[in-house]
């Protein structure tokens, strides 16, 4: 309901013989207690070799996340300590928002990478910004304790011009291409176009993310590009570098605050 609420989706939107999202079957949520069990649920039902969460689409069926218990006690010296109800949340709500955002009636991870990462992260943060997921960080980056605040870290990013253009973000097609700063620019240029930039989220979130790709053009950066920069001009009526002065503007406005 909140991520509907966002673009303002309506069950025509969706398609209306597939109530679950686009999809005819309710959405399969899967929480292991052990790695063991869910490894053998990814590996037998999905082909999948990834070890904490998972997430994937069948066009025909219904949408699927799956984590396990275990997994998130990793890095803990003391378990009793691991927040096991924030963190089990902020998984599976991070998860859902990536897969409603990367697979729309169908359309299955067509999906700018930057938008998918921002609306996991806006839907995460909604419920406890701490405990972050998929942020990019690497093995040993990102042990200070204020880790989790972003605002402040996006607006020196912005004071000191030193973040994605939207022009260059157009052209993330995996999770490895962004760093940790680019998931919170993707974060807070999301949260931009959701709060206060003004035009038809619907609209933009539809050619986004319901575009039914040629064979040719599934790969072709070009198109790839291109697809976003008209869902900016034709929705928001602004170009990619219109787009960024006007988030940076807002940035220094409203993070300074805080």
């Amino acid at each position: 309901a909140a991520f509907r609420a966002d673009f303002d989706l309506r069950d025509e939107d969706l398609g209306a013989t597939r109530p679950h999202m686009g999809y005819p079957d309710k959405i399969r949520v899967v929480l292991c207690q052990r790695k063991s069990e869910f490894g053998r649920y990814v590996r037998h039902y999905h082909e999948s070799t990834t070890e904490t969460a998972y997430h994937n689409v069948s066009p025909r069926d219904s949408l699927v996340v799956a984590a396990n218990y275990e997994g998130l006690t990793e890095g803990w010296e003391d378990v009793t300590d691991v927040p096991y109800d924030t963190m089990l949340h902020n998984v599976f709500v991070s998860m859902l928002a990536k897969t409603f955002t990367d697979s729309h009636d169908g359309y299955d991870f067509v999906s700018p990478r930057w938008f998918v990462y921002g609306m996991c992260h806006t839907h995460l943060r909604r419920v406890d910004p701490e405990w972050t997921y998929s942020d990019g960080r690497k093995p040993g980056q990102g042990e200070q304790r204020d880790q989790w605040d972003w605002e402040p870290r996006v607006y020196s990013l912005v004071k000191n011009e030193y973040f994605a253009s939207m022009r260059d973000m157009f052209a993330w097609r995996a999770y490895e291409d962004l760093h940790q700063r680019d998931h919170m620019v993707s974060w807070s240029k999301t949260q931009f176009l959701l709060e206060e930039l003004e035009g038809d989220r619907k609209a933009f979130y539809l050619a986004t993310c319901r575009y039914r790709t040629r064979p040719s053009d599934r790969d072709d950066p070009n198109a790839h590009a291109a697809r976003q920069e008209a869902a900016f001009r034709d929705h928001f009526g602004l170009t990619p570098e219109e787009f960024d002065e006007a988030w940076a503007k807002w940035v220094r406005k409203t993070y300074r605050r805080k």
